[in-house]
């Protein structure tokens, strides 16, 4: 009888260890970044772990078919069902997009800036609807397909620069923004007459958190007109809090140069700019302080 007993315990451990599964995998957001410290559990059981700063994991199963619940706070859960050994590929999407597409006006933001050319001495303002603030907070997180800027500077005399931009996002497969563009920059002090119409196309690279921009331009420098291309390229540093970007133009009497670097001081709210532009000897430098709203 204690062997009967023995054996039947035995058995029961020997299944209990074959019905494990063991789950492998790694975790992202809807735009392929990877989260850290993500819960994965066990659901009605204590097993339970973690994502490691890659957004990998690994859970031994305590059920041969069980489901596994994905928990990251700010997105929506998950579950999974688990019948054996497997490798996931799980992206999470955030809570806000459902909001938006309950109430499309939600979650919209508005920016408002102000900055100073050191280079030159004049003062700037800056609105937009988050164009440059897009892959500092979340593609989804703006809830409007157009975009926009307005920017200037002035003297507080009788010289001044005005620009704006338009964008759509997500025209067509592989290209997240295209856009167009009008500036002009008047400084008679420095004899300075820039203006510039273009039209520019966007595309970002979750994987490298790298964004392509080429943009196609008319310009006039002074006793200049030309047509030119410009390559840019923006890195995201810090996932929702750093980027930078440079490019280069040419245009066939001159070069232009310009690089920026944009970061959030406070959450998502409240942001730097530093700017550099050179179009042929000219040169301008601007840092700007920008404070973003939901409305």
């Amino acid at each position: 009888m204690r062997t009967i007993i023995l054996t039947f315990i035995f058995a029961i451990i020997v299944c209990d260890l074959f019905s494990q599964s063991t789950v492998k995998g790694i975790i992202t957001d809807s735009l392929g970044y990877k989260l850290t410290g993500a819960q994965i559990i066990e659901i009605g059981t204590e097993n339970k772990a973690r994502t490691d700063v890659k957004g990998k994991f690994e859970i031994k199963t305590l059920k041969d078919t069980t489901q596994l619940l994905v928990r990251y706070i700010g997105f929506l859960d998950e579950k999974i069902i688990i019948q054996s050994d497997t490798t996931l590929k799980i992206a999470l999407h955030d809570e806000i997009i459902i909001l938006e597409h309950i109430d499309f006006y939600n979650t919209k933001w508005l920016t408002f800036g102000l900055s100073y050319d050191f280079a030159n001495s004049f003062y700037g303002f800056l609105l937009s609807n988050g164009y440059d603030e897009r892959p500092l907070i979340h593609f989804e997180d703006f809830s409007e397909r157009f975009i926009f800027k307005i920017h200037g500077n002035t003297d507080f005399s009788k010289d001044y620069s005005i620009g704006t931009d338009l964008g759509l996002k997500y025209p067509m497969r592989y290209i997240s923004v295209i856009g167009l563009g009008f500036s002009q920059t008047d400084y008679s002090q420095y004899n300075i007459f820039h203006r510039e119409i273009n039209a520019s196309a966007e595309t970002f690279t979750n994987k490298l958190d790298v964004a392509f921009r080429l943009k196609v331009a008319y310009q006039t420098l002074n006793d200049y007109e030309n047509i030119g291309i410009d390559l840019g390229l923006r890195k995201v540093i810090l996932y929702r809090r750093l980027y930078s970007s440079v490019s280069i133009g040419y245009y066939f009497d001159y070069l232009t140069y310009s690089a920026y670097l944009q970061g959030f001081l406070f959450e998502n709210k409240v942001g730097l700019r530093l700017n550099y532009e050179r179009i042929d000897k000219f040169d301008f430098l601007t840092l700007g302080l920008n404070f973003t709203f939901d409305r």
